[in-house]
C-alpha cells in the first residue's frame, strides 16, 4: 500500500469513529449507543430523558432513560399502538438510589398508569420489585417490552433478571413512561425525542 492510501485509510477511518462518537446519544454526561439488538431485531436509540424529582426547591437528578424503538417516532399513540415491539427503556442512573425507594417508585408509577388492571396485575408487579437493587452512578436497569412480556435485567449491586408474562402487564410497564402519568413530563418529551433536557 503506497504512502498516500495509507494517509487515506488512517483519515476515514478517524473520520468514521468522530461520526460514530457523535451519533451516540448523550445526556448529563451519560452516552446510549444509537442502535442495539434484541434478538435479531435492530432497535434505534428514539431518544433520552431526565428523571428529576424536587427537593427544597432543587431540581435532583435521578436517572437518564434511553428509549429504544424499532423505528423513531415522535407520537406516543403510534409508539403504544405497537404492541408488538420490542421497545427497550435503559435506565442509567445519575446518583446512588437505594432499592426500597425504587420500589416505592414503581408502586407509585404503575397504580397510576395500571387503570382497570391494578388488582388482576399486583403480584406481577411484586415478582418485578423483588427484582430491584440497591443502584449505584452509573448501573442500569434495562427494562424491555414485548406484546406479552417483560424481561427485566438489573444490573445494580445485585444482578438479577426475569421475564415476567403477560400482555396487560407489559402495557402497563410502558406506560410507566408514556402515559397520562409519567414520572415528570420532560421525560416524557425527552424520549420521545421532542425536548432535550
Amino acid at each position: 500500500m503506497s504512502v498516500f492510501k495509507s494517509i487515506l485509510v488512517v483519515c476515514f477511518l478517524s473520520a468514521s469513529s468522530f461520526i460514530g462518537s457523535i451519533q451516540a446519544g448523550e445526556l448529563h454526561g451519560h452516552e446510549m449507543e444509537e442502535s442495539i439488538k434484541v434478538g435479531e431485531k435492530s432497535l434505534v436509540l428514539n431518544g433520552m430523558g431526565l428523571r428529576s424529582v424536587s427537593r427544597y426547591g432543587l431540581k435532583i437528578k435521578v436517572y437518564i432513560i434511553g428509549l429504544y424503538l424499532p423505528k423513531k417516532s415522535t407520537s406516543v399513540k403510534e409508539v403504544l399502538k405497537d404492541e408488538e415491539g420490542p421497545k427497550v427503556f435503559r435506565m442509567s442512573f445519575h446518583r446512588n438510589v437505594d432499592s426500597e425507594d425504587i420500589e416505592k417508585g414503581w408502586k407509585e408509577s404503575f397504580g397510576k398508569n395500571c387503570g382497570q388492571h391494578c388488582e388482576d396485575e399486583m403480584d406481577k408487579l411484586k415478582k418485578f420489585n423483588k427484582l430491584m437493587s440497591d443502584m449505584r452512578t452509573k448501573q442500569i436497569i434495562q427494562v424491555t417490552v414485548f406484546k406479552d412480556k417483560v424481561d427485566v435485567d438489573v444490573r445494580g449491586r445485585k444482578p438479577a433478571r426475569e421475564v415476567i408474562e403477560g400482555e396487560n402487564f407489559a402495557r402497563i410497564i410502558e406506560k410507566i413512561w408514556l402515559g397520562s402519568h409519567p414520572p415528570n413530563e420532560e421525560l416524557k418529551q425527552g424520549i420521545l425525542g421532542l425536548k432535550k433536557n
